[in-house]
């Protein structure tokens, strides 16, 4: 099944809405779309299959603000092996980036 997303604009924020599939092709395809965007909210509640390299790949790529919806657990402890963790906002963070405090 191929990746839908599905874009919405909330006042300065971006929402991607993804169902489908998340394996490389689409990440890097993501990526392609992350890198013209703002501050965006990446919600993964409606992805069937999401793979955690493709997760990563999302991750260690972004420059902007990037908040993520919809992950399991699993999702959220790789991406801490990955050196990232995610604040009670959802906002992506690199352990090595000071986080202040909203």
């Amino acid at each position: 099944m191929a990746l839908n997303m599905v874009q919405e604009r909330i006042g300065p924020l971006t929402l991607l809405r993804l169902k489908g599939s998340f394996d490389l092709p689409q990440a890097l395809e993501l990526r392609g779309v992350l890198g013209s965007l703002g501050e965006v909210i990446l919600d993964f509640s409606q992805v069937e299959d999401l793979r955690v390299h493709a997760l990563g790949i999302v991750a260690q790529s972004v420059n902007g603000t990037l908040h993520l919806l919809g992950l399991r657990q699993y999702h959220v402890d790789v991406l801490g092996y990955l050196g990232f963790e995610i604040d009670a906002n959802g906002r992506l963070h690199r352990r090595d980036e000071e986080v202040t405090a909203v």
